[in-house]
């Protein structure tokens, strides 16, 4: 009787856990959607969002004739092999915001080398104190951290740029 319990307490537990898989894994591809982009509107927008497959020209300088910034719009990847895929997105977004064009002000790809030479940590050893008074210890803490986008030693490609309008300038 006893085993006969314990069974159908095992046989529920199992169907509820493959029930909440589904749930689970399509958080953790959300979380991952790459790229990446946002926007942050900066002025009014006066004109009615474009379709996302609108033609958005891309500028790498500053147009000659007056224009306004209507909302910055930037976005990462993880390498610089996707530099088309997230230039795509942006453009998409830029669409959304009404505007005539995307000024491009800054892109770079930000990487970390390796943060741990070998050799420097021997079992047994007591932690010593490096130069600069932090301990081997302290350090590989700091360094163990996964930093998140936007913090300093976050790996990625960014693209940094502005939605713009040409003609409706003040």
């Amino acid at each position: 009787m006893m085993s006969r319990l314990i069974f159908y307490r095992i046989q529920t537990l199992c169907m509820f856990a493959l029930a909440a898989l589904p749930m689970l894994s399509s958080c953790a591809r959300q979380n991952s959607k790459i790229p990446q982009v946002t926007v942050s509107q900066i002025e009014p927008y006066l004109h009615a969002a474009k379709p996302p497959d609108c033609s958005m020209p891309v500028l790498y300088s500053e147009p000659r004739t007056k224009y306004r910034k209507i909302a910055i719009v930037e976005g990462w990847v993880r390498g610089p092999e996707q530099k088309a895929e997230l230039l795509a997105a942006l453009q998409r977004k830029a669409c959304e915001t009404g505007a005539d064009a995307l000024l491009v002000l800054q892109q770079r790809f930000q990487s970390t080398g390796a943060l741990l030479e070998s050799g420097e940590i021997r079992a047994g050893v007591e932690d010593p104190v490096a130069e600069g008074g932090i301990s081997i210890a302290d350090r590989l803490q700091k360094e163990e951290h996964f930093t998140q986008q936007g913090e300093a030693g976050f790996r990625g490609y960014y693209i940094n740029a502005v939605a713009t309008n040409l003609s409706d300038h003040k």
